[in-house]
């Protein structure tokens, strides 16, 4: 393993499971010291409220509990298409159908968990369109998650586009599944304090892994960032709290 970049923190805010740290979010935050597009691999929940390290290697960058490898990112460019846009009017219509409303796994999750408060979780709840084909959410980034330059983080980002992918295929037999492996680019800097959309959809099965699209609109349908991710069924009594 090569220098070590820097620290950082996973505080409980960020949470997915409720001992782990939101898949997009962490991914978001070790694609940071990466330069362009990256895709992400996590290895183990990361955990939460401890410090850990980002250490270069020859390939990327990984992020270090200890001795174990939690994620681990490495250079490539992202090639998705991308389905039509949902308008911002249907996609507000859509939220309020939301399947995790009724059951949720994470119901605390940072970015679909339900008992977020506005201004602490992301709150970004996708309801399916009526052909099934995606799922759609509204989002209004607030200027809390704004950098520097006032626009929105890249790890806010990344985080906004990971679960409408999970949402977008249903959790047969009781069980639930988490990030494995996420890409995303970002094609324009996000602006805070306007309205947006987030769509997800299935792009194929292949077993107990699920391979989805995301992707962040403007509200006049242009897109702003897309992801590809997988997932994989776990058993939920290894993520509960």
């Amino acid at each position: 393993m090569g220098e070590p970049l820097a620290t950082l923190r996973i505080d409980s805010r960020f949470r997915g499971p409720p001992r782990s740290g939101n898949g997009g979010y962490v991914c978001g935050r070790l694609a940071e010291f990466i330069q362009g597009d990256c895709r992400v691999r996590l290895l183990r929940p990361p955990p939460l409220d401890r410090e850990l390290t980002v250490v270069a290697d020859e390939n990327g960058a990984s992020l270090m509990d200890g001795e174990q490898v939690i994620a681990q990112a490495r250079p490539q460019a992202l090639e998705l298409t991308l389905p039509a846009p949902v308008s911002l009017a249907e996609a507000r219509a859509l939220s309020p159908h939301f399947r995790g409303f009724e059951a949720h796994a994470f119901h605390s999750c940072f970015v679909c968990g339900p008992e977020r408060a506005a201004g602490d979780g992301l709150r970004i709840f996708p309801g399916a369109t009526d052909d099934g084909s995606r799922v759609a959410s509204p989002w209004r980034p607030d200027s809390r998650l704004a950098g520097a330059d006032g626009l929105v983080r890249s790890r806010y980002v990344w985080a906004a586009l990971d679960c409408p992918s999970g949402w977008a295929y249903l959790h047969p037999g009781g069980r639930v599944a988490v990030l494995g492996q996420f890409a995303a680019h970002i094609e324009t800097p996000i602006p805070v304090e306007e309205d947006l959309v987030v769509i997800g959809w299935l792009i194929d099965d292949a077993g107990r892994k699920h391979h989805c699209g995301s992707a962040l609109f403007s509200a006049d349908g242009e897109p702003l960032a897309w992801a590809a991710a997988t997932w994989f069924d776990v058993d939920l009594e290894n993520f509960a709290a």
